[in-house]
């Protein structure tokens, strides 16, 4: 209630006798108290203090004033609304900037980005040229600062590079043509790539650089691919925020990073430095698994700085079906079935063999190792109340195929099978007593496979076990040791290390670059499995896959049997400099005797260098680096 004689305007109570037509009023200045300048709290930049003092003051208005001459856009570009645009649209509406929306309706094709370029030129043909433009992901990309404080920023990298854009940097490179990746120089950081999902630039800057639209073949290219080529050819115009100043291009948020999120803030303690604007590329958006349910390390950060917006855009399940441009029927909304989801991600990805996001964190864990199990009981009680037949019981076959199967298609796998054929003297019915003739008893399993003609239906179920798997690396050393058939797995291994085209660069060279040696044994020549495999990938890769076989049964009585450890003990000098390094493994597979086999061959190389085995043995164990599976 405002007091006769008084107006509220502007939110300030003014006399009314102001507004009045009436003649003015004569008034005198009683005081006139000079305090420091305040920035409110809803501009206040990060690490700045709430006042300054009067000698800063000049600097500090004048400084400002020439931010508020500069606008700052927003521009995002995508085919078609997705919510992880709330990413970006809610976290940048809370620092009053609003993103302008471009491409909605184009080709859907990621690979080909000429019309993104096409667009960040037809935007900032429409700004004044000292403007400046932040071009952002649209499903990925965190605004946690205000205008100031990006306008600051990037003024400094400015000045500094004399360069008028700036891309955020990333570790990894991609896409790797041209020699791009090797020709991109040293930083001082992990942070050295570009990566063009978010960059920050005069709009003068930009009309330069694309001065005519792309058109025809031109626009038919990666966009990241362009800008890398630009910034090669024009090293003076595009600047790389290496250090995190201005962009920062994020895989995960956690302490072995180096990246922790602190007073709404992200700060990169390898810089040092708090970035306005991340970029969670790759790794940083892509779905990992915590306690039962899917996230991604930019919703876990989005969650907490805006829960309510996280809850609700988020997090909830929505199931519908989108009818034309008129309706979209719910099905379902409100709490998710997690349980139900995952068991059906861990059929896909187990038996499946379907490759994501979802399978890299689920495949092999304890949790879909239960579901399945639960899934496979159930069909087997369905099978006897069917059938009314028992179940026949199971066989364990390691796989002898990659995961894209010897058609190179993911369609089959392939298993390498021993007919078992016991000879032994048995009661024969139509022989007259126990003096009778020998009788035949086979594997059941193996020879009903072995016996099994194309066409036929078989009943399989599976994999289990995690035992054998690769390392994700590329560049490591691999200890290959196997005795008959036990050279399955490896076998799997050796495939996908040197056969199949989804592990090979688009040049045709192999990601693996590391090495692999085998040491194989069987008892006869003859017994040698895949043995034209090993000595093609020998003589087309020597560099990186050696191959020894131990054949233990033939030669003069007299000569000393060979076994895979007499084949190791000859090279113990180069295994054991392997072993000493930290991105070596050992994977074994055969019969029983091969384990304490192998450990007792490792244990007396050890006590010849005046080393304890045990140790080793245990820290590669802790490590995931050895790895035997016995039968």
């Amino acid at each position: 209630m405002l007091e006769d004689g008084w107006r509220l305007h502007r939110g300030k109570q003014i006399p009314w006798n102001l507004f009045s037509p009436k003649v003015p009023f004569h008034a005198t200045v009683v005081a006139n108290h000079q305090l420091p300048r305040v920035l409110s709290p809803a501009t206040r930049e990060a690490g700045e203090s709430c006042g300054q003092a009067p000698a800063e003051e000049a600097a500090a208005t004048s400084d400002l004033s020439l931010r508020n001459q500069t606008q700052l856009h927003l521009m995002t570009f995508m085919f078609t609304i997705q919510r992880h645009f709330a990413y970006l649209q809610v976290s940048a509406e809370s620092q009053q900037i609003f993103p302008q929306v471009m491409g909605l309706g184009k080709s859907k094709d990621w690979g080909k980005m000429g019309d993104k370029i096409n667009a960040i030129r037809a935007f900032a043909s429409s700004k004044d040229d000292q403007d400046v433009m932040i071009v952002a992901d649209a499903f990925d990309t965190l605004v946690l600062a205000g205008q100031l404080e990006i306008l600051r920023k990037f003024e400094e990298l400015e000045s500094e590079s004399g360069r008028s854009i700036v891309f955020n940097a990333e570790v990894a490179c991609f896409p790797d043509s041209d020699s791009i990746c090797e020709k991109t120089p040293p930083a001082k950081h992990r942070w050295r790539y570009l990566n063009a999902g978010l960059m920050v630039g005069r709009v003068h800057a930009f009309k330069t650089i694309l001065p005519e639209p792309l058109q025809g073949e031109d626009k038919e290219v990666n966009d990241q691919w362009w800008w890398q080529i630009y910034r090669r050819d024009h090293p003076d115009k595009i600047l790389l925020d290496t250090e995190c100043k201005l962009l920062c291009s994020l895989f995960a948020v956690t302490e072995e990073e180096g990246v922790i999120l602190e007073g709404r803030r992200l700060h990169v303690r390898p810089t040092g430095t708090v970035p306005p604007l991340i970029h969670f590329a790759s790794y940083g958006h892509r779905t990992r698994w915590v306690n039962g349910r899917s996230t991604s390390y930019v919703q876990d950060v989005f969650r907490q700085l805006f829960p309510q917006e996280s809850a609700s855009l988020m997090e909830g399940w929505w199931i519908g079906i989108r009818v034309g441009s008129s309706h979209d029927l719910k099905i379902y909304e409100g709490p998710g079935w997690w349980r139900l989801l995952t068991s059906a991600i861990c059929l896909q990805c187990d038996l499946g063999g379907v490759e994501s996001d979802d399978c890299k964190y689920l495949r092999h864990s304890v949790t879909c190792f239960w579901l399945n199990l639960g899934w496979f009981l159930l069909l087997l009680v369905l099978s006897f109340c069917v059938t009314g037949e028992r179940p026949a019981k199971l066989r364990l076959y390691s796989i002898a195929s990659s995961r894209s199967g010897d058609d190179q298609r993911s369609k089959t796998l392939s298993l390498c099978v021993k007919r078992v054929v016991d000879v032994s003297e048995r009661h024969h019915r139509g022989g007259g007593g126990l003096g009778g003739p020998k009788a035949k008893v086979g594997g059941i399993c193996s020879n009903y496979l072995c016996d099994a003609q194309v066409g036929e239906k078989v009943v399989i179920t599976g994999p289990t076990g995690n035992e054998l798997l690769l390392p994700e690396e590329s560049c490591c050393n691999l200890i290959l040791v196997a005795t008959g058939t036990g050279i399955a797995p490896i076998r799997s291994q050796l495939r996908r290390l040197f056969h199949d085209v989804s592990a090979a660069n688009p040049d045709a060279s192999r990601k693996f670059t590391g090495l692999a040696w085998l040491f194989y044994g069987v008892r006869y020549a003859s017994c040698r499995l895949y043995h034209d495999e090993h000595n093609s990938y020998r003589a087309k890769f020597p560099n990186n896959f050696r191959y020894n076989c131990a054949i233990s049964r033939e030669g003069s009585d007299s000569a000393e049997k060979e076994y895979v450890q007499t084949q190791m003990g000859q090279h113990m000098d180069e295994l054991w400099r392997l072993l000493q390094l930290p991105n070596t493994h050992i994977y074994a597979c055969g019969v029983k005797g091969l384990e304490s086999s192998l450990s007792d061959c490792l244990a007396s190389a050890a006590r010849d260098r005046g080393q304890d085995w045990r140790e080793l043995h245990k820290a590669m164990r802790t490590e995931g680096r050895y790895h035997v599976e016995v039968y």
